[in-house]
């Protein structure tokens, strides 16, 4: 956050139950909460989360076409 320029305590780790309360719609594991206004540059924070994500052994299947997901649990 301070690297961005975003002020200490402007952001929030949320867990699923925190996000939906704000956003209703939205159906995830977590979220981050930024209570001021910031720019974002979506290319470099999208890199970032696949070089992230790549570390925590996720797999991309680019160019496939997903027909359903089932839940295995």
């Amino acid at each position: 956050g301070a690297q961005n320029g975003i002020p200490e305590g402007a952001l929030q780790l949320m867990d699923s139950n925190e996000v939906s309360k704000k956003e209703p719609n939205v159906k995830c594991n977590s979220g981050i909460y930024c209570s001021q206004d910031v720019s974002t540059d979506y290319g470099i924070m999208t890199r970032e989360l696949y070089h992230h994500s790549q570390n925590n052994n996720v797999t991309f299947l680019f160019n496939h076409k997903i027909t359903r997901i089932k839940n295995t649990k």
